[in-house]
């Protein structure tokens, strides 16, 4: 079974703004890799090496004189684990 998402949204009449830059650089990596692939049959980033996309989210308070990047690294580097769904 599979469910659509719909039709495909017309993106020419868009208005995105600086606080959407996410969105717009990665709408140009999709296409610039579909390009790559159709043009030169290059795997995309990831396809090989999963782990990659391997993130997840988290929060964390911490002093104003802590060095965020030393104080989370533990917790950056902490393996996810995979469900078994």
């Amino acid at each position: 079974m599979s469910e659509s998402m719909g039709p495909i949204a017309d993106r020419s009449r868009e208005h995105l703004g600086p606080s959407d830059i996410m969105i717009i650089r990665t709408r140009m990596r999709l296409i610039r890799a579909v390009q790559a692939f159709r043009d030169r049959r290059e795997t995309p980033v990831g396809v090989d090496d999963p782990a990659r996309y391997r993130q997840h989210s988290g929060s964390i308070i911490l002093p104003r004189s802590a060095d965020w990047a030393e104080a989370t690294r533990d917790l950056r580097m902490a393996p996810v684990e995979e469900s078994k769904v």
